[in-house]
């Protein structure tokens, strides 16, 4: 029997700003990647795709794929046979557990004191417009 499939959300998932948390999820990962197939699901278009090359082999992460201009995670995640998906949108994570895909929230989401620093953040890096675009602004417009 071959590894089964994992999938991972890049941003605010895999790619973590909280500096207590990233250093134990990229261990986290890496584990993961040695004991599983890996696969990057991401709404980042194909353009962006080399930050997150250059992320993963920084922190030694080996993956099988990376899935980028995602429209449906869920599609993503059923057509791989997904047995765990990781994401931290709360959407996402509730479309899939809906249709039947084993998904993980990013617990850090569930704090507004860590909200408010992952949103001036995001500020700071002048990428808050697209989370407000894409409807993923947490509750903190």
């Amino acid at each position: 029997m071959g590894k089964p499939n994992i999938t991972v959300d890049f941003d605010d998932t895999l790619c973590c700003i909280f500096s207590k948390l990233a250093n134990n999820r990229l261990q986290f990962f890496q584990l993961l990647a040695k004991t599983s197939n890996v696969y990057i699901v991401t709404a980042r278009n194909k353009e962006h795709v080399g930050e997150i090359k250059l992320f993963l082999n920084h922190y030694n992460i080996q993956v099988k794929g990376i899935i980028s201009d995602c429209s449906s995670k869920v599609d993503a995640c059923k057509s791989l046979k997904s047995i765990a998906h990781f994401d931290d949108s709360e959407l996402h994570c509730r479309e899939l557990s809906e249709n039947g895909v084993n998904c993980f929230h990013m617990g850090e989401f569930h704090s507004e004191k860590m909200k408010q620093i992952w949103k001036d953040n995001k500020v700071a890096r002048g990428v808050w417009k697209y989370y407000v675009l894409d409807n993923n602004t947490r509750g903190m417009e």
